[in-house]
């Protein structure tokens, strides 16, 4: 029998901290000043922390599935060193939206899963490009993830994910994507794979509206943490946790302070979504997510902290000196 994965709700209320709860305090001058040299636009970030040099590395764009913009960071408020990325577009195919590996064993260190739009035969896809330096990208293709063969339709790869976990014993890359079935409706599929390049359908991953799930960590071995939105017009953001990185409970809806829309007048009072969360440590979190104001028409980018006290050290007296 054909395994089902579903993200189950949990609906009982605790007294103290919720089950993985993670508390946000959201940054006070959102949304912050990533630079739109070429562009009227920031937002669709995806951020990854590399400890090789020390800093975040953000790629989001400036442009609608367009000018898709790398720029790193010390402290993820303030980016420099912001180059558009080549080796990304093509003249019939908008190419945007990745989500960024990172990797010194691979010869490319860098693999990104980007979402395409083809006016001509290929639809909105997937695809995959590889980079030495996180800026020009080579080996350009559109994945086959056979979502025909599962009898389902790509619904949009706008916010997508994929997952490394070499140890798994199911295969080392998930992908996961919101798709549609004749009979379920948006869904979010599981697809896997041995090299990051050949993939099958899995399973679901949600049989209930189907969520965009846009970022998963692995805090530790039987620790994963994920992020996710249902539609770019429905202001939400949703948090899940899992102990296998296959079978997820969803903790909140929306995520308290940072999950919902802002206040009239605020850069995210129409949209808030497509979240990038990074884990640095010692129970510390940090979330960037896109965010609309539709007055203004201005798309832009948010930060906030996070710190989940049962991943935390506690510092007791006979610690400090």
């Amino acid at each position: 029998m054909k395994k089902q994965i579903v993200f189950g709700m949990i609906l009982c209320c605790m007294s103290s901290m919720v089950y993985g709860e993670i508390v946000w305090t959201d940054y006070a001058d959102n949304p912050i000043p990533v630079p739109m040299p070429n562009g009227s636009r920031a937002y669709m970030p995806c951020v990854i922390w590399n400890p090789d040099i020390g800093k975040y590395q953000m790629w989001y764009e400036q442009g609608s599935i367009a000018l898709e913009t790398y720029a790193e960071s010390t402290d993820g408020l303030n980016w420099t060193n912001v180059q558009l990325c080549t080796g990304v577009d093509f003249e019939t195919i908008n190419v945007a939206r990745p989500y960024v590996l990172y990797n010194t064993s691979w010869t490319y260190p860098y693999r990104a899963y980007w979402f395409g739009r083809d006016s001509g035969e290929l639809g909105d896809h997937v695809r995959f490009a590889e980079s030495k330096d996180g800026i020009a990208w080579e080996n350009n293709q559109p994945l086959d993830l056979e979502v025909e063969l599962a009898g389902m339709t790509i619904s949009s790869p706008d916010g997508h994910t994929v997952f490394y976990n070499p140890v798994s014993s199911v295969a080392p890359f998930f992908l996961f994507l919101k798709t549609t079935d004749p009979g379920a409706g948006d869904v979010t599929s599981v697809f896997t794979s041995t090299d990051g390049l050949n993939w099958r359908w899995f399973d679901f991953a949600t049989l209930n509206a189907g969520y965009h799930i846009t970022t998963i960590l692995q805090i530790s071995a039987n620790d994963f943490r994920a992020w996710g939105f249902y539609q770019y017009n429905i202001p939400g953001i949703q948090y899940f946790r899992s102990t296998d990185g296959i079978e997820f409970d969803l903790i909140e809806d929306p995520v308290a302070n940072v999950g919902g829309a802002g206040p009239a007048g605020a850069w995210n009072q129409h949209r808030n979504y497509h979240p990038a969360v990074v884990y640095d440590g010692n129970g510390y979190f940090k979330m960037w997510r896109s965010g609309r104001n539709d007055d203004t028409g201005h798309y832009r980018t948010g930060f906030a902290d996070g710190f989940d006290e049962e991943l935390g050290t506690e510092v007791s007296a006979w610690m400090i000196y």
